[in-house]
């Protein structure tokens, strides 16, 4: 299944490492939008974690890599026509991934 996966950096310098994705934390989107083939979301965000951590990543001349308080949005979807796609949310935290309710607080 391809899923859509935007990126969300934490800007709060903090949460890396130490504290992780807080609800607090202010966010600011990437400019690259990725379309991985998996079979989960959290598959999906493993795809774009290896994707965004090589040193030929898409965006490396203007953004840096995926680290953990950073946070992704999944795109799964819909199985039929008329449904809206889901959103599944990920924090990156220091081993995996944990999902997280809407940071932004709107469907977006």
């Amino acid at each position: 299944m391809k899923y859509g996966v935007n990126v969300y950096y934490n800007e709060n310098v903090r949460s890396s490492f130490v504290l992780g994705y807080q609800k607090s934390d202010p966010l600011k989107m990437s400019s690259v939008v990725i379309f991985p083939d998996a079979d989960s979301p959290e598959e999906a965000a493993n795809v774009v974690w290896t994707l965004l951590n090589r040193d030929d990543r898409p965006n490396g001349d203007t953004e840096r890599s995926l680290s953990v308080g950073d946070v992704v949005k999944i795109i799964v979807p819909p199985t039929h026509v008329k449904d809206w796609p889901e959103e599944v949310w990920l924090a990156v935290e220091i081993v995996g991934w944990k999902r997280i309710d809407n940071p932004l607080g709107v469907k977006s």
